[in-house]
Order: C-alpha cells, then structure tokens, then sequence
C-alpha cells in the first residue's frame, strides 16, 4: 500500500473516502532507485536543552548543505515527530524532547524513562492504556512520588509537522498541529485538544483527531509502526502461529478478517429473520382476505347509506340555499345602511371641510387680527392727527401774528387816508379860494391841478391790484409750463417707446425660430461671437449669455411669468456675464462691433459655487427664484446678485399680498421674512416698506413676458401692447394740447396785466408830471398870497405813507401766502387723516360686525355639524347592528355550505368506497382537506327543493336502513370495525411485504459487496506475502543472509528459512537452528519487512536488540541506520535501546538522546515509580 492509502473499510465503499484517498495515492508497488535513495536528504536537526551535548557537536561538524536542503521533498513532512512534552506522566515530572526528522535513539538505562516517552506518545495519539502494556487505565499513568501533595493531572504534547502537499488544513492549522491530552483523577478536563502553530486551540473532538490521525496515517496501536517492549518480545519469542497473527495485525488483515466476520454474521440473521417474516405473510394474507369478505358484506347497507347521504346533502344545500338568501337580504341592508353613511360622511366631510376647526380658528384669528390691526391703525391715525393739529396750531401762531400786524396796518392805512382825505380837502379850500382871489387862467390851472391829482390818486389805488394780478399770472403761467413741459416729454416718450414696440415686431417677423432673435437683433451677433472665442480659447473664465437662454419658467406657474420678469428689470435678460476683468473688455469690444447700444449689457460677477437661499414658504406667495428655474450656477448667482430673486415676491393680488406679507412693528410698517419687494398681479404693480413707511408704487405699464413665450404670442403681445401705446399717445396729445392752450392763455393774461401795469406806470408819471408843471405854472402866475406848499408837502408825504404801508401789506400778504402754504399740506393732512379715522372706524365697526355674524355662523354651524354627527352615529349604528345580524348569517350561511360540501364529499367518497369494494379495495377516509371542501360547487338553485321535501325523503329512508339492518343482524358499529380491521390487516401485511423485499435486497447488496471484498483482500495478502518474502530476503542480504518466509494458511502459521551460506540451496528449514544473535537479527528482518508496505510517517522500536549479541547488534543497527537513512529517508525512525550505541557514526541526520539515569529512593514502602528531573543527562 502507498504512504496514504486507507484501509479497508467494514462497511461498503464510500466514494468520498476513496476520492480523498486516491488524491494523496502514492504508487503502491514501485520502490525506492538507488537515485531516489542517495538524494534523500534529511530535515534539520531538532535539538534541545534535553539532548546529547555529543550529538550535537557531531551534527555541526557534519551539517547538511543547502543542496541537500533542497532535494528533501516537502511532500513527506506531514506526520513526522517534532516535539514530545510530558508534564507528571510516569515517572516524569516534566520533560521536553526534540527529534530529528529522519533518525532518533533514545537510549539509558532500565528505569531512566525510555518507554515512557513511547507511551506518551501512543496515549497522545489516541491508544487506550492497555495497549502500552504500562498500566490498566489512565490514571494509574499520573505520577506518583513521596510528596505530600500528589499530582492529580498529566499532560502530554506532540507536535507533529504539518507542511508540504500533503499537510492537513494548513488553513487552519498551519506548520504545526500540536496533539494535547490531559488525564485527571478528580473530575476536570480529561481529553485531547488540537492546537495550531501559534498554539491557540482549534478543536476537542476525538472526531477531529482521528480524523486527523487518519489523513496522515498514523497508526500507534499497528506493532509495525510502534513497537513496544511486549510486543517485541512476543514477536521475537512466539511461535509460527503468533508470527501469523502478528502478521496479521502488522498488515492490518487481521481488522478486515474480524471486519467480514462480524459482517457475514449479521447477513446470516438478517437472512434468518427474512425467512421467519415470509413464513407470518401467508398467515396475514388469510386475515386480510377474510377482512375483506366482511366488508363486502356491508355494500348493500352502505349503498342504501350512500344514497340517504345524497338526500342529506341535498338537504345541506337547500337550508344552504336558504341561509344564503337571508344573508343576501341582510347585505342589502347593510349596503342601504352604508350607501347612507357614505352619503352622510361625504355630506359631513363637506361641511367639516367648508367649517373645519382649524379653518375657522385661523379666520376668527384672522379676523381678530385684522380689528386688532384696524384699532391700531385708529390709534395711529389719532395720534397722527394730534401731532398735525399740534403742528397746525405752531404754523399758525406766526400766520396770526402777521394777520394782527396786518389789521394794525390796515387801520393805520385808514387813518392815513382820512387824513390825506381832510389835507386834500383843505388843500381844495385853499385852492379854491386862490381860485377865486386869481384870474380864470389861474383858475383852469387849479381845476387842471385838481383833475391830475385826482387821477393820479386811481392810478396809484389801481396800481397794487394790477402788481397782485401781474404777480399771480406769473405765477400761474411758470407752474403750468412744467406741467406742459412734462406732458411734452410724456409724449415724446411714448413714441420712443411707439418706435421700440414697432421695430421688435419687425425683428420678431423677420427673426428665425431661434430664441436668441427674439430677445433683439443685435444678441445673436454677441452669442455667435462668444462662441467663437469660446472654441478658440481667448477667454480665460467662463462667459455666457444672454441670460434668458438659461431661464425656464417652472411648471404650473406660468401666470407669475410676466411679473417676474417684470421684477427682475428691463435689460436683464439680454445681459451677458463675464467672471474677469480681461472677458469683460473683450465682450465690451464685441458688443461695440455688434452694435450694440444699449441692450446686450454686461455682468462681471466672480465664478463661485451656487448661493443658498433663505427657505420662505408661505402658501399663496411665490418668490422669483420659485417661478423662474435657472439651472447654471453662475447665471443663479448673477441674478441673485443683481436682481435679488430671493428677495422678491410675488402675489395674486395687492390685498392677499398685504395680508400675506404686511405687518405693522413698534408703528412701522415691515415686510414679514427676507421680502423687500412685492410684485402683483394683474397690472404688476408693487409696493415696499422704506424707512418703516409702505410705498405703493404702479408705473402704468403693461406686462410684457418673454420668458416661456413663442414667437407668435410675442408678436401678439407686441401688437397688444402697440396699441396700448397708440391709445396712451392719443390721450397724452390731447393733455399736451389742453395744457399748451392754457398755458398759452395765461402768458396772454400775464402780457396783458403787464401792459396795463407798464400803462398804469406811465400815466402815474405823466400826471406826476403834468402835476409839477402846473404847480409851477400856478406859482409863477398866482397874485394871491396863500400858499399850499404846506399842504401839498403834507399830502405828499401821506402819500408816501400809504404807499410805504401798502408795501408792508404786500410783504405781509407774501409772507402769509407762503407759510399758508405748509399750513394748507398740514391742513390738508390733518383732513386725511380724519377722513382715514372715519374710514378706518367704519372698517373697524364693519370687522366687529362681520366678527360678531362670524361667530353667530360658527354656532350655527357647530349646532348643524353635532346634529349631523349624531345623525352619522345613529347611521353607523345602525350599520353596525345591520353588519353583525350579516355577519352572523355569513358563518350560519359559511357552516352550511361547509356542512352541504362536507356531505356531498362525504357521499361522493361513499359512492367510490363502494366501487373500490366491488374491486377489492377499500378506502374508508372521511376526513377531507379544505382545497377538497372548496372544489366542491353547489348545485343549480332550480334543482334545489324546499328543506321539508329533503326531511321527508330522509325519514323514509333511514326507515328502511333499519328495515335492512335489522335483517341481516348488523349493528351500527360493524361497518366500521370491519373497515378498521380490514385496514390495520392490509396495511400490515403490506408493510411486512415491503420490509421483507428491502431487506431482501440489501442483503444481496451487501452479500456482493462483501464477497468481491473477501475477494480483493486474499489478492491484498497473496501481495504482502510476496511482498514481506521479497523484502525479508533483500534484508537478508545485506548480512550476507539467505533465506525466505513460508506462509501456512492451513495452519495460519509463519516460518522462516535463513540460511547464512553463500549457498542458497544450504538454507535451514528452521531458525531455531541459528544463533540467539542470529536469530533475532533475522526476526527484525521480517519486522522490516513486514513495516515496508506500511506507510506511516514514523515508527517506533522500543528495545529491539534485547536479544541480540555484540556483533549482530552492531550489525542490526548499522543495517536500520542505513535502511533508515537511505531507503526510507522519506519516514522517521524512533529507536529506543538500553544499549551503549556511542559507536554510531555521526550523520546530521541522526540524533541521539540519553537519558539521564533513575534515582531509587530508598523509603521502604515508597513507590515503586521512579521520579526524574526535568532534564537529561547525555
């Protein structure tokens, strides 16, 4: 047999075994070339502090080279003996020893601890006590001494190693599998572990060691593979007889023999109780024909009963029938029920839904928060109205001051003018008496005098009327032509704009389907350039444009499109960004070469990633940056940047948007969360808070979008709003032509006033002096003595007096015209303000009364929504009521389709049990399974009669079963017995006959098996027979030895023939004849022998030269080093020997170990053990 081969196995092949075996095959026949042998190489040298100091001098001096090292096949070192510890095992306290991989001697004296290593070894590896011939059991194996406290537990270790092809699980093992058995007297761990290299436990199965033990081979209780004292001295002192069964046991033959034995034993009483039960079948085929008869004895009856099955299943299903009706009635009902529920929750939900709790908590919070805001608004207002008055009445204080000096004035201009009045008449006296004492020419002088004079003084009463109207036309004409001025740049706008709307139509015309084109004619020009320069890489950031291309209005909110377009600025679309200074010159060069004017401007931001936004949800406001989706980071961030989209809502309307958005802080108005603007529909207007005051603000402009518009609807737009413009420009002619009329007629008054004052003047001069020169004619012709300079002089300086008087009144007047002005704002003010209170408090009377209706409609509808609740409960318990009477009809009517299945299953098992009778079978089950039940459909209701009907039928008919019964004698429960009994008696006799044919044949299985078994092992051992012959006479050789083994089967005996002449002829029959030395050299022949076909990675040989003399002994051991050594370098050898071996030959790979000798201990009555040391002597 190969090094890994099986051994024959007592049970029939497993393919498994076979398949692991024959992966480790080696060739089984083939030996050893003397190649082979000669580049054997031994392993290193195991030593330890144990060994002998000689030995390992020897073994530095003669080390084995690293060729030598390389030719040793890794594929042998799995098996091979490392380290042996023992720990209170015999007569060892503690003891480590290393061997070699290839050849060991253990040697010293009787007593010194020799065998005890070899039965470490074998009760390590599995062997019982017994088999080590030291002791009965275990615990007899602990050691003892004098001590007083002896050692309740041994321990033993053997690591073998574990490397090569055929290592077993090095995964999990590694190089080293450490085998550690524990042996205790007092309870505790008593077994083995299997360690890995690192010494960490893998397993304490025996399973897993004999497993092990079987992968490589060992085999410790084999007397070839270890060979203890008592075994060697049987071998070497036994008869022909004990040399067979030791060949036996050797080849393992003697297992397989007591393997086949004990099998062929058992296959005889198998085949004994085989024929035992064939003799009981005919016996139970009698019983199982007379069980039949007596079923069949029961058809009739169970015909009869089959059919009053039939009217009872028929009758099952009409009360089916019946139960299924009420319960259909009682699902219409239910349905009624429901279908009101549904109605009334539907109705319910709608109500709760139109009032819900939560709806009108936040109205009446609303509502509430709107008098609230109302009331404070009337505070505010008031409070306001104050500060005006208080602000009125200051402005007045200097107003009335002035309108006091003024009447001081006035009443001082009055008495000036009495005075002037009462000069002039004395001045008229004193004329009219020169006038009389003169001549008629002086006369006429006076009178023309007088005449001047009087017209002088209309002329100077008119003059400050004329100066006032002079004034206030000036006035009038300046304020009107700003007004005419605006009106003219209003017109002239809207042609601009007249003139814009009608080139974009054109170019909308005349554009392509190109998006670009409809943003102006000049952007496709800039983006077809930018991407020029993009490919030809001169720009060294990003550069894109316009921003409308990247800009998509979000689903589902279209309508804000327009408003937010609107909010983020004209221009802004057709922008372009740039993200570097030396990008931003290049695009202003090609914006200059497209002609751009003022649309295709640029945006220079930095490249940064995409800005978060404030989150901001509150339903019924979107924000810029929701409606508009702009998917490129920096276009994002642009407009973020420059059109704040964040920042920016926008709303259905003006009012949802101040109710939404609006609050009013410690008296200023504010906008609620990040909201600076607010934009709103339909017009786009919008308001904001600046310095905590609200500004609303509508420019009058249409909405224009271009976002998400095609061309078609842009042009319609364009249209739309060209008209819009035309209509606006017709009307704002008609204002500029209106104002221009006025304002020409009031430039026409003011000329008009100015002449008449520049006439006024002229006149006032001309008389004053034609007055002068009629004084003077006066004087140089008057002959009367009574002069009037005096008077003249008074009058003229009360003149001055008025005039100078009406000049204060003038300033007075301006003055009080200008701070009339404020006064007029603060009065003005104050007006709104009362009219806002009034407004604010008939709002604010107006909310309480819709607050106080409100909860008047609440506890209405709190009333209505509880009586429809309680209406909903009184419906729902009703459905309830209504399901649980459907509920309890659906299982009366669920048991009675059960019920009507069950017994039409029942009838129609009936109806087959006695066509099976009619055939000899018979099948009694009544138990069907529910996908049985459920197969069964019930009959058409048109076949389906009344319940009486069926109980009618059924009495009549069990009538007449009692009838029959009572004729032939049977009662209720022989049917079933006989059914009971024929079954038990058929379903025996089956099973007998059934075990009877498989028992049966694996007999013949295994009788074919065994034989072709008994078959290839007399091949197996006419092979070691000639194999052990073959080997015996090689060996023999080697001492110039003839001979050969004779085999006895007969007998079972073993005899050798040897013969020490050179002459093979001279052999002796005996080798009883030969020396004691002889002798035993040639029975270690035939222990080699018998060992070469036994691949086993060691062998042990415990004092095998015992009866050998000095020659043969040396002899011996030169023949087992060399064997050893050189023919089967690939195993390694144990020698244990009291003999003094210190002429072997030194080899690195040899080792020998001496042990230490036995101290005695001289108590009398010690024990008889001995006890040494840790370490060995050499």
């Amino acid at each position: 047999m190969g090094r890994n081969s099986k051994r024959l196995s007592s049970t029939s092949v497993d393919e498994e075994e076979e398949q692991r075996s024959s992966k480790r095959q080696s060739i089984e026949h083939d030996e050893p070339s003397d190649e082979d042998q000669s580049n054997a190489a031994s392993d290193d040298n195991y030593g330890d502090e144990n060994a002998d100091p000689e030995a390992e001098d020897e073994e530095d001096e003669q080390s084995p080279t690293p060729t030598d090292r390389e030719r040793s096949d890794p594929a042998i070192n799995a098996g091979i003996i490392k380290k042996v510890y023992v720990e209170n095992f015999m007569c060892h306290r503690k003891f480590t020893v290393d061997f070699c991989r290839n050849v060991n001697f253990i040697t010293g004296q009787n007593g010194s601890g020799k065998s005890a290593i070899l039965a470490a070894l074998q009760i390590c590896l599995g062997a019982g006590a017994r088999n080590t011939h030291r002791a009965g059991n275990l615990k007899d194996l602990i050691r003892k001494d004098g001590a007083a406290n002896q050692p309740t537990e041994a321990i033993i270790r053997v690591s073998l190693m574990n490397e090569g092809s055929d290592a077993y699980e090095p995964e999990r093992y590694g190089k080293t599998i450490t085998v550690e058995r524990t042996i205790t007297k007092n309870g505790g761990f008593n077994g083995f572990k299997l360690l890995d290299e690192k010494s960490t436990e893998v397993s304490r199965k025996k399973k897993d060691l004999l497993t092990m033990l079987d992968y490589l081979n060992i085999q410790v209780e084999n007397p070839v593979a270890v060979l203890d004292q008592e075994n060697a001295k049987k071998f070497l002192c036994g008869s022909g007889e004990e040399k067979f069964l030791f060949f036996k046991k050797a080849t393992d033959l003697a297992r397989i023999d007591a393997t086949y034995a004990a099998t062929q034993e058992k296959l005889e009483e198998l085949t004994l109780s085989v024929e035992r039960m064939n003799s009981t079948l005919s016996q139970k085929k009698l019983v199982v024909d007379e069980a039949r008869q007596k079923v069949k004895q029961h058809k009739e009856i169970d015909e009869l009963k089959a059919k009053l099955q039939g009217i009872e299943m028929m009758y099952a299903w009409s009360f089916h029938k019946v139960a299924a009706k009420e319960h259909w009635d009682a699902e219409q009902v239910v349905a009624k029920y429901e279908a009101k529920v549904k109605e009334r929750e539907d109705e319910l939900a709608e109500f709760e839904k139109a009032f819900s709790q939560d709806s009108t908590t936040d109205e009446e919070t609303k509502r509430r928060r709107v008098m609230d805001d109302l009331i404070q608004q009337v505070q505010e207002l008031t409070d306001k109205k104050q500060q005006l008055e208080s602000q009125f009445r200051q402005q007045m204080v200097p107003i009335k001051q002035l309108e006091k000096e003024k009447q001081m004035l006035r009443k001082d201009r009055k008495e000036i003018e009495q005075q002037l009045h009462r000069a002039q008449q004395r001045l008229n006296e004193m004329r009219k008496q020169i006038s009389e004492r003169s001549g008629s020419k002086e006369a006429e002088h006076l009178k023309a005098l007088n005449e001047a004079e009087n017209e002088l003084q209309q002329l100077k009463k008119e003059n400050p009327e004329i100066k006032q109207a002079v004034s206030t036309s000036l006035r009038a004409y300046e304020e009107l032509t700003n007004h005419v001025r605006d009106a003219s740049s209003r017109v002239d706008t809207i042609q601009r704009q007249l003139g814009g709307i009608g080139g974009r139509i054109r170019n909308l015309q005349a554009a392509s389907a190109d998006s670009l084109s409809m943003l102006g004619p000049n952007v496709k020009k800039v983006h077809d350039a930018i991407q020029r320069h993009v490919s030809s890489g001169k720009f060294r950031g990003p550069v894109i444009g316009p921003i409308a291309h990247y800009i998509k209005v979000a689903a589902g909110k279209e309508k804000y499109a327009a408003i937010a377009e609107k909010a983020l600025g004209r221009g802004m679309l057709d922008r372009f960004i740039a993200t570097t200074d030396e990008d931003r010159r290049i695009l202003q060069n090609i914006r200059k070469d497209a002609g751009c004017k003022s649309d295709c401007g640029i945006v220079q931001t930095k490249n940064t990633a995409r800005f978060s936004v404030m989150p901001f949800d509150i339903e019924g406001v979107e924000r810029v940056c929701s409606v508009l989706n702009v998917e490129d980071d920096l276009v994002f961030n642009t407009l973020v940047d420059n059109a704040n989209i964040d920042r920016v809502a926008l709303c259905d309307d003006k009012a949802s948007s101040e109710n939404l958005l609006y609050y009013v802080q410690d008296g200023r108005d504010a906008i609620r969360g990040p909201i600076q603007e607010v934009f709103y529909l339909p017009n786009g207007g919008k308001w904001t808070v600046k310095g905590g005051n609200k500004a609303d603000i509508l420019d009058g402009q249409a909405l224009r979008q271009t976002l998400g518009v095609d061309k078609s609807e842009l042009v319609a737009q364009a249209r739309e709003e060209e008209m819009q413009l035309k209509k606006e420009l017709q009307e704002a002619r008609a204002e500029h032509n209106k104002l221009e009329h006025e304002h020409t007629e009031l430039q026409r008054q003011w000329n008009q006033h100015k002449r008449h004052l520049r006439t006024n003047t002229e006149n006032s001069e001309r008389l004053m002096n034609e007055i002068s020169e009629l004084k003077d004619q006066i004087e140089a012709s008057a002959n009367v003595e009574i002069d009037t300079n005096d008077q003249e002089q008074e009058i003229q300086e009360l003149e001055r007096e008025i005039e100078e008087l009406d000049l204060k009144d003038g300033k007075f007047k301006e003055e009080i015209r200008n701070l009339m002005q404020g006064v007029e704002y603060v009065k003005a003010s104050i007006n709104e303000c009362s009219e806002r209170i009034d407004t604010v408090l008939e709002e604010s009377k107006a909310a309480e009364e819709h607050l106080t209706q409100f909860l008047q409609n609440r506890t209405q509808h709190e009333d209505q929504l509880e009586r429809k609740r309680q209406k909903l409960d009184k419906y729902r318990a009703a459905v309830d009521t209504s399901r649980e009477k459907m509920e309890s009809l659906k299982k009366d009517t669920l048991a009675a389709l059960r019920q009507a299945r069950l017994l039409a299953f029942q009838h129609q098992r009936a109806s087959q049990n006695l066509e099976d009778m009619a055939e000899g079978e018979v099948d009694i089950s009544d138990e069907p399974s529910e996908d049985d039940l459920e197969s069964i459909e019930p009959p058409d209701e048109s076949d389906i009669r009344e319940p009486s009907h069926y109980e009618a039928k059924m009495n009549k008919m069990r009538s007449r079963i009692e009838k029959e019964k009572q004729k032939r004698n049977i009662s209720r429960d022989d049917r079933a017995t006989a059914y009971e009994k024929y079954q038990r008696a058929l379903e025996d006799f089956l099973n007998q006959q059934q075990l009877v044919d498989e028992v049966e044949s694996k007999i013949k299985v295994l009788n074919k098996d065994l034989r072709r078994r008994i078959y290839a092992r007399g091949d197996m051992q006419e092979f070691l027979e000639k194999f052990t012959d073959l080997k015996f006479k090689e060996l023999l050789l080697l001492n110039h030895f003839h001979g050969g083994v004779t085999f006895d089967h007969e007998k079972e005996s073993l005899d050798l023939q040897v013969s020490k002449s050179s002459d093979k002829k001279a052999a002796s029959k005996d080798v009883k004849n030969l020396s004691g030395g002889e002798k035993s050299y040639t029975q270690m022949c035939l222990i080699l022998a018998l060992g070469e076909k036994l691949e086993t990675p060691f062998r042990v040989l415990d004092e095998f030269d015992v009866f050998l003399d000095a020659p043969t002994r040396k002899l011996t051991i030169k023949m087992l080093i060399h064997l050893a050594l050189e023919k089967m370098s690939h195993r390694q050898f144990i020698f244990i020997t009291p003999q003094d071996i210190s002429d072997i030959a030194s080899d690195p790979r040899l080792k020998i170990l001496r042990m230490l000798p036995p101290k005695r201990h001289g108590i009398v009555g010690g024990p008889s053990q001995q006890t040494l040391n840790f370490s060995q002597a050499s």
